[in-house]
């Protein structure tokens, strides 16, 4: 499925399974053998995205997608939730689930979030926590034993 306004590109999908709702107004896609793919389009960038089940709302062109969501941008930040929404109108991420957002050597975990769907601005709402590490700071990180300084 692909979704454009205006001659914009909101989206682009892929599922094994599609079931068209007309009296919910919604589309259900799911994973079978493959995890649903969609690809969310705004000015600050590209969010790839695979999940379990999308909801797509056939008016509104929201999109809600639910189950071991990776969402990942072109420039390597990274998202890990099990809801999240994203708003058509604003072009906008949510969710009130557990998230973990990573970027770089940066990992930020919390509950709930709001973000713009490159992941260049994202808010975490409770229980923040971050912690810089990985295999690039992992060496600066790590504290010098006692008596090892310079000229020892």
């Amino acid at each position: 499925m692909v979704e454009t306004r205006e001659g914009a590109l909101l989206w682009e999908l892929w599922a094994d399974r599609a079931e068209l709702r007309e009296r919910e107004g919604s589309a259900v896609l799911v994973k079978e053998q493959h995890p649903v793919r969609i690809l969310l389009y705004a000015p600050q960038g590209q969010l790839t995205c695979t999940t379990n089940r999308v909801i797509i709302d056939l008016q509104s062109k929201d999109v809600r997608l639910e189950g071991a969501i990776v969402a990942r941008t072109d420039q390597g930040a990274e998202l890990r939730t099990e809801v999240l929404q994203w708003i058509a109108a604003t072009r906008r991420l949510t969710t009130t689930e557990p998230v973990v957002v990573t970027r770089g050597g940066l990992v930020s975990r919390g509950r709930g979030m709001e973000a713009d769907t490159g992941l260049e601005r994202v808010r975490l709402f409770h229980n923040i926590t971050s912690q810089v590490g990985g295999a690039e700071t992992a060496g600066f990180l790590r504290p010098l034993p006692l008596g090892r300084g310079r000229g020892q």
